[in-house]
């Protein structure tokens, strides 16, 4: 390998210092002969690795004995030998004792080698940990094992095997093409390992072979005619009427065996009913299907309160009254005791010591008593009871709402609520559509409470409250910039909000989904984008309602020129903490310098709409984007 090329500077810089005095040097010569300079010292880290490893020594397989000094080939390079007592060793010979390589330092002959070893007559050089590795095998040298590398073993691919000695092969039994497959030979396999059924007995062909149970009923496992195994056999569990080969009566018990051509039923119980009083099938009998008629008796319309018994001289005999008692108490509580039924008589009922008592004339409802969660008091001409609506505190159902988008109309769905204050209901029993004009009651009306900025001036966002009438009970819907103190139409004292809603600079309502509490944009908003997150927390605005806290629903995306650059992402309801604090509290990580991180999360928002971000560290080029997707809104139902 040539030695690297290395960078000469050419240009003058104290010439140029001589000439231009306090002038800069010029940056692009500067760069120019850094750059040099930073490829020289490239190629010469280059160049050394190639001969000396990362902990000072020397790469493997660089000493050669061309390389060695003469003093060092003429030592002696001997393959090392297992140790032996009473032979001659020279200087420098190598001997391997208990699994070590030793280095003689003096011609010697030698005896007890522990004795030798104490008497510095051997130098310890190196443990031999490894005595082969896998895939090599042994080869026996003299009287020491070599290691030499594993061949590619094969097996016999002729008939005779060639003469000679062949160290790769596995075997080197000759057999003869003739025999395979032939009688009395050797049999072959497929291409799957199985024996082909030319070679197979004629007695083992068509054996009966157990396959399992077989539902008649549902046909499982699927059988169908005249196809199948020959020898091939099923048990019925379940009775029916699958036809298989024209046979389609199976029983629990059956047999269903193929015999090579078609499907045959061995019955699985001695006798069997082939058909009833000549018919077979679903079999409903008639009077006239019954033999030894002039002995039995049809079975007359019995009149009322009448029970039949025995049988005699052909017709049945109506039992007595006793009989009636004596049957009833076998099976049932006695009846003793108990008295007649009084018939048809609708103003009696039977009292619990078995004796039928009139009903007292109709009386009148005067009075209700106030309950848990109802409100009595007396009734005159007429009166209606309702619900307490303190035990009803934050009831909420229906009242979603909903609109096109880019349209100034919008809808809510019919439904129930407490007012703000628990104090009573408001049942809003239609759909109604609302838009952003002027307040009128009504459906098709317009919504707007009249409070702060026009309603076609700017953009922003809406609450929708229901309210309601005391003195008439008529129930409307209201929208206001204000979220808990909304300007009620004239008469109109309670109030209850029920959701908010956002428009657009043309004050139409921009586009979302409810489903229950939840509100979805139809286009999920790009609310941070390409923030440049520090060490300082940061509230970081999103769109959902102000006024209100909700639980916003957002997709985070992070990066960073710094690898493992950490973000968290934190409630401004909960106190300011470091990111990666406690250990693992972090939102997103990039796994490289300049990768990206992702991933959705859910926060509650402060009355300002804001969440909290902050970073672990000050990273290079750190960027954050926040898109706002949904976010939850109770709707006042756990105030």
């Amino acid at each position: 390998m040539p030695y690297p090329s290395l960078y000469s500077i050419t240009y003058s810089y104290m010439g140029f210092q001589q000439s231009q005095g306090n002038n800069a040097f010029p940056g692009t010569q500067i760069d120019a002969d850094l750059d040099g300079l930073a490829a020289s010292v490239t190629n010469l880290s280059a160049f050394m690795k190639t001969a000396i490893r990362s902990d000072g020594q020397l790469n493997n397989g660089l000493v050669t004995f061309d390389t060695l000094s003469p003093s060092v080939q003429t030592a002696g390079l001997a393959p090392a030998n297992a140790w032996m007592t009473a032979t001659l060793y020279l200087l420098n010979a190598s001997t391997i004792q208990a699994g070590t390589l030793y280095r003689s330092t003096v011609d010697h002959t030698s005896g007890v080698f522990a004795t030798d070893l104490a008497a510095g007559k051997w130098v310890f050089v190196a443990a031999l940990t490894a005595a082969f590795t896998p895939g090599a095998n042994l080869q026996l040298v003299g009287p020491v094992f070599s290691v030499i590398p594993s061949p590619a073993f094969t097996a016999p691919t002729a008939s005779t095997a060639a003469p000679g000695t062949n160290s790769t092969q596995l075997a080197t039994t000759a057999y003869l093409d003739s025999k395979l497959a032939a009688a009395n030979g050797v049999a072959t396999l497929d291409g799957a390992g199985k024996l082909t059924a030319a070679q197979i007995p004629a007695a083992l062909v068509g054996a009966v072979q157990y396959q399992g149970t077989w539902n008649a009923s549902t046909n499982s496992p699927a059988l169908a005619s005249g196809v199948g195994t020959k020898g091939f056999y099923y048990k019925v569990s379940v009775a029916g009427a699958t036809t298989i080969d024209t046979i389609s009566q199976w029983n629990i018990g059956d047999t269903i065996i193929f015999d090579g051509t078609t499907w045959d039923k061995i019955d699985g119980i001695a006798s069997e009913v082939v058909s009833v009083a000549g018919r077979t099938g679903v079999v409903t009998l008639a009077f006239t299907d019954i033999s030894s008629q002039a002995t039995l008796a049809q079975l007359p319309t019995l009149a009322a309160n009448t029970v039949l018994g025995s049988i005699a001289g052909g017709a049945p005999i109506a039992l007595t009254t006793a009989q009636h008692t004596s049957l009833v108490n076998a099976f049932t509580t006695t009846l003793n005791g108990l008295v007649p039924n009084p018939g048809t008589v609708a103003s009696k009922f039977l009292r619990d010591d078995g004796s039928w008592q009139a009903v007292a004339g109709a009386g009148t409802v005067t009075n209700v008593a106030t309950g848990v969660g109802l409100k009595g008091g007396p009734i005159t001409a007429g009166g209606t009871l309702s619900i307490d609506a303190s035990y009803m505190r934050g009831r909420i159902s229906g009242l979603t709402l909903s609109t096109a988008g880019a349209s100034t109309a919008f809808g809510i769905a019919a439904g129930v609520a407490t007012d703000g204050t628990n104090a009573d209901m408001m049942l809003f029993a239609s759909a109604y559509t609302k838009t952003t004009a002027a307040w009128a009651v009504g459906s098709a009306t317009g919504s707007f409470d009249g409070t702060g900025s026009a309603p076609s001036a700017t953009a922003g966002w809406y609450h929708v409250h229901l309210i309601k009438r005391p003195d008439t009970g008529v129930v409307d819907i209201l929208t206001s910039l204000s979220a808990a103190a909304p300007t009620l139409p004239a008469n109109y004292t309670l109030f209850r909000r029920i959701g908010s809603m956002k428009t657009n600079g043309s004050f139409q309502w921009i586009k979302f989904l409810q489903q229950g509490d939840r509100y979805i944009w139809d286009a999920p908003v790009g609310d941070v984008n390409a923030f440049a997150l520090s060490t300082t927390s940061t509230l970081l605005p999103l769109t959902v309602p102000p006024g209100i806290s909700v639980e916003v629903t957002f997709l985070g995306f992070w990066t960073a020129g710094t690898a493992t650059a950490e973000m968290t992402f934190q409630s401004p309801l909960t106190s300011t903490q470091a990111s990666n604090s406690p250990l693992g509290n972090v939102s997103l990580i990039n796994s490289a310098a300049s990768s990206n991180a992702s991933g959705q999360f859910t926060f509650q928002t402060d009355t300002s709409q804001n969440i909290r971000a902050v970073a672990a560290g000050a990273y290079t080029g750190p960027a954050l984007y926040v898109v706002t997707q949904s976010w939850l809104d109770t709707r006042g139902r756990f105030l």
